[in-house]
């Protein structure tokens, strides 16, 4: 156990020290954040033009739950390339592979970066929308929260429901040839979840039935990664390299 927390610990290193040189993501999540911020801000000027009631906690409800969960996915989806395809030209896998360092510590290590990229982007983004909306649209009365299911979304639903997502899309890499029809399917969730929650924000308001839906859905997935990581082996790792 010793071992593999220690090899999954170089491989996160790797990927962190790599992307410090990646001046160009850098600068594109910078400026994703600033867009998401923008939006929410038009979204917030036209539910006050409009007059609804209850617009900041509708609005607050929604940030919490189904933004930032899209917006980590489209995010997520901007580090796939560095991770995986850069690496098939110069077969660094490949030539890590042939060290003491198991499949399982390359997969892990690869999902965590991945994960803690989108997370940090996630929660930074909506501590920002949170002054926002309270700015925007509380009145200064009082600071507004968002309501107990959509916290226990934030901070339990949320951070490992992306946690599985971003292992199986690494998986889909790592076991088979075809992540790139992977990834597109993963943009398209991504994008069409958050124009849908934008667009129906009223009728998808997070209740306790619905971290109900998504517990059972995070029992599934767990059992579709959890499969599916049986077939990670380094031959397999290495053919889909060639």
């Amino acid at each position: 156990m010793g071992s593999f927390a220690r090899n999954t610990r170089i491989v996160l290193s790797k990927e962190f020290k790599e992307q410090r040189r990646r001046r160009s993501q850098l600068l594109m999540l910078v400026m994703m954040l600033f867009l998401w911020m923008y939006n929410i801000r038009l979204i917030s000027k036209t539910f006050q033009r409009l007059g609804y009631s209850g617009a900041a906690s509708m609005l607050i409800g929604n940030l919490f739950t189904h933004q930032v969960m899209s917006c980590s996915i489209i995010v997520s989806f901007a580090g796939l390339a560095s991770l995986f395809y850069k690496e098939k030209h110069s077969r660094t896998l490949e030539n890590l592979l042939t060290t003491a360092m198991t499949p399982k510590a390359v997969w892990i290590g690869k999902s965590l970066f991945m994960y803690l990229i989108g997370l940090t982007f996630s929660y930074v983004a909506a501590a920002i929308g949170l002054v926002l909306l309270n700015v925007s649209l509380g009145g200064g009365t009082r600071f507004i929260l968002p309501n107990e299911p959509a916290l226990v979304f934030f901070f339990v639903i949320f951070p490992v429901l992306f946690f599985l997502l971003c292992s199986l899309m690494s998986l889909i890499h790592l076991i088979s040839g075809s992540g790139y029809v992977g990834n597109m399917i993963y943009l398209l969730i991504g994008i069409g979840y958050l124009g849908m929650s934008s667009a129906r924000m009223k009728s998808m308001l997070v209740s306790w039935n619905t971290i109900c839906y998504y517990a059972a859905f995070l029992g599934l997935l767990l059992c579709l990664v959890v499969l599916l990581s049986r077939l990670l082996t380094k031959e397999r790792m290495i053919m889909t390299e060639t």
